[in-house]
């Protein structure tokens, strides 16, 4: 019975050990599994440590600054390219809050990577650095793990300081293609035929050839004749018939442009050169018709100070913009015109002599209407066919309109008969303009025996209109000198006509 009971205990020891071996083989295992665990993550957190690490190595290298907030706001990294766009030291951002670095050296309200963080989205802005006066556009993205939770918010911020420049220049050309595309519509709703210039007359054909003959050089062209001769006609066909017709033809009137303004506009500026400058640079007409020409309309009434700046452009070529410190080089073809006599102007000290000898190189005087009395047919069809398309009229001339207006001096010139013929053209009682209406219109210079216009004989008519043009242009002025430059011709013809009608110096019939 006993060896029974010891066999049983050593079966139950046995047992006892077996189980004992069971389970510490299988806490060995345990620990071991743990251990294989933890070296896993170990290595996964080592991992994650080189990406990271790897990640800001790479942001350094490139131009876009970089950086990181936790879950509470803190910025815990930040690469060279941030330090470099903010003028922020790394010291003064890492460990602080994002929202209030951005209140203190940015231009928001509220930290584009906080809203991120408020949002769960991607969000964008655009500031300025305040230490550095750099222009950025800042993009703020959320960052999730594997399993969807936030784990922090990754900032870039970008330098657009350049491309708003960029952008600025791409404005500035855009512009300045409008611009010559409106000089060449312009150029090609104005060529008619092969030239605008009309007339038959000697002093025409004339100053035809000349235009010819000087097309093929560049030389300056100063352009003189009355008021409304057609001035702006004769340098537009100086374009036209030189080597440069492809380019820009920019017309300029140096009467119509404010005095204080006058530089900026024909030589541009540099953003914020004056108070009142926008705030990007801007080109001038010169600039604009490089490579073409450029037309200075009333070119006596440029101030002093500019003359000098035009005469630099003559001579070399170059000039700056109103604030600038780069010289701007153009290859430009200059046309000036005026009314006035700049010789006597010179003398006068309202203009440079040299200047003006840097302009008079090549003078073409356009002569007044009253001096090619057998273009004045020509240009009124001309002119009326021109409204008569503009208006929608069949416009004609009666038997002795033409009669009245060859009998007219026109001191407003070509442009005066213009500015009549329209206005008959739109007032005219019946499509025939008759004599009676055009002298309605030139002066109000219709009397009694004119008003038989169909009757009345051409010697008569044409002393009546001389004598009553006479009286009122005496009656009005109370001189012989002033009625004389009014009607523009020679005092002598006056005080002559007004003896030969019967007329005082003060317009008024003797009896």
């Amino acid at each position: 019975m006993k060896s029974n009971a010891m066999s049983t205990e050593n079966i139950h020891v046995e047992a006892l050990n077996q189980i004992v071996s069971d389970e510490q083989q299988s806490l060995a295992q345990k620990v071991n599994a743990l251990i294989e665990k933890y070296r896993v993550l170990e290595v996964e957190l080592e991992k994650k440590s080189n990406l990271h690490l790897t990640a800001f190595h790479i942001g350094n290298a490139i131009n876009d600054g970089i950086y990181l907030i936790d879950l509470d706001g803190i910025i815990i990294d930040a690469n060279q390219s941030y330090t470099n766009l903010t003028g922020l030291h790394r010291s003064e951002i890492i460990g602080h809050h994002a929202q209030k670095i951005a209140q203190m050296y940015f231009d928001v309200n509220e930290a584009i990577s906080i809203q991120s963080l408020k949002t769960l989205s991607k969000r964008s802005q655009m500031t300025r650095a305040r230490k550095t006066k750099k222009e950025l556009l800042v993009t703020s993205t959320p960052l999730f793990n594997e399993t969807g939770q936030l784990i922090s918010v990754l900032t870039v911020i970008r330098d657009i300081t350049e491309i708003n420049a960029l952008r600025d220049q791409l404005s500035t050309n855009e512009e300045l293609n409008v611009r010559y595309k409106e000089e060449v519509a312009f150029l090609r709703q104005n060529q008619i035929g092969q030239t605008t210039m009309i007339g038959q007359s000697v002093s025409m054909q004339s100053l035809r050839e000349q235009i010819q003959q000087i097309g093929q050089v560049n030389a300056t062209v100063l352009v003189t004749g009355e008021t409304g001769v057609g001035k702006e006609v004769v340098a537009r066909e100086i374009h036209k018939m030189s080597t440069r017709k492809d380019g820009p033809y920019i017309k300029v009137n140096c009467a119509a442009i404010p005095e204080n303004l006058i530089e900026s506009e024909l030589f541009g500026y540099e953003k914020g050169a004056f108070t009142g400058a926008d705030q990007k640079q801007k080109v001038g007409m010169f600039e604009m018709a490089d490579g073409g020409t450029i037309l200075l309309d009333e070119i006596g009434e440029l101030p002093l100070r500019v003359q000098s700046k035009l005469l630099r452009v003559l001579q070399e070529k170059e000039y700056f913009r109103v604030g600038g410190t780069t010289s701007v080089k153009v290859d430009v073809r200059v046309v000036a015109a005026t009314n006035r006599d700049l010789k006597q102007e010179v003398l006068n000290g309202r203009f440079r002599d040299d200047l003006y000898y840097r302009l008079h190189v090549i003078p073409l005087i356009v002569p007044p209407l009253r001096e090619r009395g057998e273009d004045i047919r020509l240009l009124s069809e001309y002119f009326l066919e021109k409204y008569n398309r503009k208006y929608g009229v069949r416009r004609f001339f009666g038997r002795n309109t033409m009669q009245v207006f060859s009998a007219y001096d026109w001191p407003g010139n070509v442009r005066e008969l213009e500015n009549v013929i329209e206005r008959l053209a739109v007032i005219a009682r019946s499509d025939e303009i008759l004599s009676s209406e055009a002298m309605s219109i030139i002066g109000s210079y219709v009397t009694t025996d004119m008003q038989e216009q169909e009757k009345t004989p051409l010697k008569v008519a044409v002393a009546a209109l001389e004598r009553q043009m006479i009286e009122d242009a005496l009656q009005e002025t109370g001189s012989t000198y002033k009625a004389a430059k009014r009607l523009g011709v020679n005092q002598s013809t006056v005080v002559r006509k007004a003896q030969q009608y019967g007329i005082d110096r003060w317009g008024e019939r003797k009896e």
